[in-house]
């Protein structure tokens, strides 16, 4: 009976592992696995046992260390379920892989293997070591099916407008087009390769390179990036009718460097500078369009970064936890007209399932900036990746924000992989698809410091009357190969109704 209870318990542990956060079991049609894997009940056996050995496979481009830095076990740890859906996840929110599969078998001294004779060389050494021991032997086969990791990818976006507006009014005046092209597994340690361009209303050429292995270490990360860009003017919102459109040439050159603290937390450093241009004329007659007298900002940044993340799935978070905190230096208190300000950055995340299919999601996000002149350049705005849903048609902007949301996420279509058996490139046979539903509430404000050149009426301090609140519902597309996009109909507290489509979730 205390069997029977024993074993009762792990397939129900084994059973809310694959089916956690309304993502279920992977599933695959038709066409088997090309790489060998033990089965559920052998993995449920395993359990509780000490790890004797852990084996990767098809890992093909991405480096073993790249997959060992994720795993939250060891040899000779004890084999939970916990471990082994906190590992999967892991590996998985690296985003290189179109699968992973982590599963266990507890080989027994004295066992056979009589029709197994095709499968890999692990399975015999390991039952050679149970033999030879005379005792089990607990071997893990973390199994990975890797993506296509070159890809030109198309941008395209709309410059000081929502999707919705455009579709009113379509014009090719504020269209930004280009392309980039992109490789997310540059030397194998999941670096990222990346050289890009624009064409349209804000041209721009770039070129950028981050890895999470530098030094010969697992533990620093190396990024860096340079940039020349065209920019029309972006005082949207409070300044639009004040300042006509002007040209802004912006060059920028940035390095940064972090240290990972433990499997979930990294600590970073993110040195930028950038010379950012501007006509006298233009600089005389509008001076918040720059700080400097004759309409050249050149300045240093200099940050400090923090951030935690615990995630059961990182393109569509259901449960987990995440928290990022940046403080940074702009620009050397030197002279009156260069930029001299400190700006802090809280982002905390929670995501709690409240059922077994439910799941609310919330997020509060505030920006405060040191009380100096800050030119239109350097503020924020809500209503480009910032927003209130509901008040995308409107672009706002200052020195200061406060942003909070909170959803309900539930599952229409679990997330499902389908393995597309005509495909003759491996890495692009296997795919994913779901569909989930959401309702929300957004809402948050901007403000000006009393000492920035703000436009005429409007507010340098914070006050609860000036929140804006959007509110609605939607539905999230998982599709392709970690392709994620989302369609919102939402409502603000005025009452007007807009659509909004976005290719990333809301947060």
């Amino acid at each position: 009976m205390h069997f029977f209870l024993r074993r009762t318990i792990l397939s129900l542990s084994l059973f809310v592992l694959s089916c956690n956060s309304g993502y279920g079991f992977i599933k695959f049609s038709s066409k088997k696995d090309t790489l060998h894997t033990f089965s559920a009940q052998e993995t449920i056996d395993a359990l509780n046992t000490t790890i004797d050995t852990i084996v990767y496979q098809g890992n093909k481009v991405t480096r073993e260390e790249v997959l060992r830095r994720e795993m939250l076990f060891s040899r000779h740890d004890t084999l939970t379920v916990k471990k082994i859906r906190q590992s999967r996840s892991e590996i998985f929110n690296l985003l290189l892989f179109n699968k992973v599969n982590i599963s266990a078998k507890r080989f027994v001294p004295g066992d056979t293997l009589s029709g197994k004779a095709k499968l890999k060389p692990l399975i015999f050494n390991a039952q050679e070591q149970a033999n030879r021991l005379n005792r089990s032997y607990t071997a893990v086969l973390v199994t990975v099916y890797e993506r296509w990791y070159f890809f030109p990818i198309p941008t395209f976006d709309l410059r000081g407008t929502s999707v919705t507006q455009w579709i009113r009014n379509p014009t090719l005046s504020n269209l930004n087009f280009g392309l980039s092209l992109q490789d997310q597994n540059f030397t194998g340690h999941g670096d990222l390769f990346t050289t890009s361009f624009g064409l349209g209303f804000d041209p721009f050429v770039g070129i950028s390179y981050s890895t999470p292995y530098v030094f010969g270490s697992d533990k620093y990360g190396l990024g860096l990036a340079a940039e020349y860009r065209e920019l029309k003017n972006t005082a949207e919102g409070h300044t639009a009718f004040i300042a006509p459109a002007y040209n802004q040439i912006r060059r920028t050159i940035g390095f940064s460097i972090s240290q990972r603290l433990s499997a979930f937390s990294l600590i970073g450093v993110y040195a930028e500078y950038v010379a950012l241009s501007v006509s006298r004329s233009i600089r005389d007659r509008y001076p918040f369009s720059a700080i400097s007298e004759d309409g050249l900002d050149q300045f240093p940044t200099l940050s400090l970064y923090y951030r935690y993340q615990r995630l059961d799935y990182i393109l569509f978070p259901m449960e987990g936890f995440s928290f990022s905190a940046k403080l940074s230096k702009v620009g050397i208190p030197s002279a009156d007209d260069k930029l001299d300000f400190t700006r802090a950055a809280l982002d905390y995340r929670i995501y709690k399932p409240i059922f077994t299919n439910l799941s609310i999601a919330w997020r509060t996000f505030t920006v405060l900036s040191s009380n100096q002149p800050i030119p239109n350049h350097k503020r924020l705005f809500l209503g480009y990746s910032t927003k209130i849903r509901g008040y995308t048609r409107t672009i706002f902007n200052g020195d200061h924000l406060q942003l909070n949301t909170v959803e309900l996420r539930a599952p229409i279509i679990r997330l499902n992989t389908l393995r597309l058996a005509f495909m003759p490139i491996e890495q692009f046979s296997i795919f994913q698809y779901g569909l989930f539903m959401s309702m929300f509430l957004d809402s948050g404000t901007i403000w000006y410091n009393p000492a920035s050149k703000s436009p005429p009426g409007t507010s340098n301090r914070f006050t609860f009357s000036d929140y804006k609140f959007g509110y609605g519902g939607g539905l999230i597309f998982i599709g392709g190969f970690q392709w994620v996009s989302r369609l919102d109909f939402a409502f603000n507290d005025r009452g007007d109704f807009e659509v909004i489509f976005e290719k990333a979730v809301s947060f």
